[in-house]
């Protein structure tokens, strides 16, 4: 993956709460050559949880006038209920709202709030809106985790899989939206077949891992950037679900890693004493040139 140095275009103009829900306009428009063309899809996330993914649905002639483009379709409509991401009475909006746009060549750009970045923007163009409201995905809904963030020889790498359950059978990713520092620097496609991931959710087939590589020079961070917490990963499905799988950034997660670790460790203790079984040991896991603790131990009787 490789930042877009193009003149990509885009703003969140609406955003506010309206019996309890939460309502997002916007538009993005990528370079393409000596044109722009609409988005793929956006993502929307609220307070770090995404909460999906939708193509443009709001066409925008202020924006194709703007832009001297041949078509409308740069804007989206989004209806947000408060799923728990939010109060049900909450009069303000959330803290953070964040809508990245994504395009057809891997590129993706994070859009702001500007209520007055266009003034030819109209309350018409609200008022024929038709609001999409995004699946929320719920923690049945998807599995995932990033297995390796790491930095060196010029190159950050992240590896990882997701996978969703949909209609009882559980699919890949359609997309993986990379996020360093809070800047989006690309999608890409599963490209990995994980094969301890199919046998651990007991599938046949199917791409559910990705590895993506990234040049540190086009970051434009320092050397002692702490990548392991600033890396953030959504998995996007083709229905509209999104979730967050980046389980380094939080140690809390509730994703496990089905790919092996290299490591070593010991059970020193193991015994019976009155109803109760003690057991006792250690390990180490493989990080980089230097062993580092587990985040924690899984017993199984």
């Amino acid at each position: 993956l490789l930042p877009s140095e193009a003149k990509n275009r885009g703003i969140v103009d609406v955003l506010h709460i309206e019996d309890g829900q939460l309502f997002i306009e916007g538009w993005a428009a990528f370079q393409d050559g000596d044109i722009y063309v609409p988005p793929h899809s956006f993502l929307i996330s609220i307070n770090g949880t995404p909460v999906g993914v939708l193509t443009p649905n709001l066409p925008r002639e202020d924006v194709r006038l703007h832009l001297d483009a041949t078509t409308e379709a740069f804007g989206f409509a989004a209806r947000i209920s408060h799923a728990g991401l939010f109060s049900k009475d909450a009069e303000d909006v959330p803290a953070q709202v964040d809508v990245f746009a994504l395009d057809r060549h891997n590129h993706a750009v994070r859009l702001t709030f500007s209520p007055e970045c266009l003034s030819s923007k109209t309350a018409a163009a609200s008022a024929g809106a038709h609001y999409y409201s995004p699946p929320v995905a719920s923690h049945t809904q998807v599995h995932g985790h990033v297995d390796v963030v790491r930095a060196e020889h010029g190159q950050l790498t992240i590896e990882g899989w997701s996978a969703f359950v949909e209609g009882g059978k559980k699919v890949s990713a359609a997309a993986f939206l990379i996020i360093v520092d809070g800047q989006p620097v690309g999608w890409l496609a599963p490209n990995v077949v994980r094969e301890d991931v199919q046998r651990a959710l007991s599938v046949d087939s199917g791409t559910f891992g990705f590895t993506a590589s990234i040049e540190l020079q086009a970051l434009n961070l320092p050397e002692t950037y702490p990548f392991s917490k600033g890396v953030v990963v959504y998995a996007l499905s083709a229905n509209g679900l999104a979730a967050r799988i980046s389980a380094l950034v939080n140690d809390e997660s509730e994703y496990i890693s089905f790919k092996p670790a290299q490591g070593q460790g010991f059970i020193d203790v193991l015994h019976i004493e009155g109803e109760q079984l003690f057991i006792e040991g250690w390990g180490a896991v493989e990080r980089g040139d230097a062993p580092v603790p587990p985040h924690k131990f899984l017993i199984i009787i």
